[in-house]
């Protein structure tokens, strides 16, 4: 069902950007209809789904491989709630909802998947009795990955917060901080039994 979705969105995707170009046939005339009309902001609006999908189903291949049924539970639970508590939270932000406060929220809301994720790995390696070296690599890799996404995300959002003043930003800083924070022990934790089964 995936595939058909992803391919059928592309299919779409391609034919509109393809009319654009036929009827407009110069470059810019091009960009200014695909991003005018609602319909072709639609199809490009899908297509980023499917390649933001595509990139969450990439990395969990990568860096975890198959879900556990716990882990997929987990994701349900822990969904539900953090996208209540931040839309709750851009409702005092109204004024300042746009396509990069969504794209925000949209690598928050993976962020924070992946986080979720990485914190069960390492419950899960801490009561398994055999553990493949490559599974430890992979989420170390994936702690690694985590660390460096949440400090080029706070550092991102307390720049343009300093530049610009206190906005959205300021809640998305504080998201990818806590996320660090959260990181920090459950790799601390990780390091630890390392550390005692050697």
């Amino acid at each position: 069902m995936w595939g058909r979705y992803s391919l059928a969105s592309t299919a779409v995707t391609g034919a509109v950007v393809a009319y654009a170009w036929q009827t407009r046939e110069q470059f810019y005339p091009t960009v200014v209809y695909l991003v005018t009309s609602k319909l072709c902001v639609l199809c490009l609006g899908n297509q980023a789904v499917v390649l933001t999908l595509l990139a969450g189903r990439s990395a969990k291949a990568l860096f975890l491989g198959p879900l556990r049924e716990v882990e997929v539970e987990l994701l349900h639970e822990n969904a539900r709630y953090a996208v209540t508590e931040t839309c709750l939270a851009l409702t005092i932000f109204r004024e300042e909802l746009t396509t990069r406060v969504f794209a925000l929220f949209t690598a928050l809301l993976f962020a924070k998947v992946f986080h979720w994720l990485a914190q069960a790995r390492v419950e899960h390696i801490e009561h398994a009795e055999r553990v493949s070296a490559l599974s430890h690599g992979r989420l170390a890799a994936l702690m690694v990955w985590l660390w460096l996404l949440d400090g080029v995300a706070l550092g991102v959002c307390a720049a343009l917060c300093i530049k610009q003043g206190p906005s959205v930003l300021l809640l998305f800083g504080f998201e990818f901080a806590i996320l660090g924070v959260a990181l920090c022990a459950a790799a601390s934790r990780y390091a630890l039994y390392a550390i005692e089964q050697r």
